[in-house]
């Protein structure tokens, strides 16, 4: 174990908050708000959507301002996860019809990854 890491950790294990959008989602105040989460030693940050949303959802503006949040993240070296689930308590990837199928329109090299649980009565 490096010593170092605790004082200066990798990326990867650094904190990485739930980063909640809500109101107008303005594209000066996505690059402003990942340069700070750069400069505060962030290593990324899960993008989500919340209460009072004004920027419409799944919309072309809203993938705009997706990939504008993805590509300052990288620039800023940053790791980004997308939770896709506005208005469900979960989604399914697995159906095309879900909400969470709509990132892939974006761009379809990227990575998902969803937990799928299920009751089983053991005996």
């Amino acid at each position: 174990m490096n010593s170092n890491n605790f004082i200066d950790p990798p990326v990867a294990d650094r904190p990485v908050p739930f980063w909640i959008w809500n109101g107008t989602i303005e594209e000066n105040e996505i690059v402003r708000q990942i340069r700070e989460m750069a400069d505060k030693g962030l290593g990324g940050f899960c993008l989500t959507t919340g209460p009072g949303l004004r920027t419409p959802y799944l919309s072309q503006m809203w993938f705009d301002r997706v990939q504008l949040a993805i590509e300052t993240a990288k620039e800023c070296g940053l790791h980004v996860w997308i939770r896709d689930e506005l208005g469900m308590v979960q989604g399914d990837l697995r159906c095309p019809h879900a909400a969470g199928m709509a990132i892939f329109v974006v761009d379809p090299d990227v990575e998902t990854a969803f937990f799928c649980g299920f009751n089983r009565q053991l005996h």
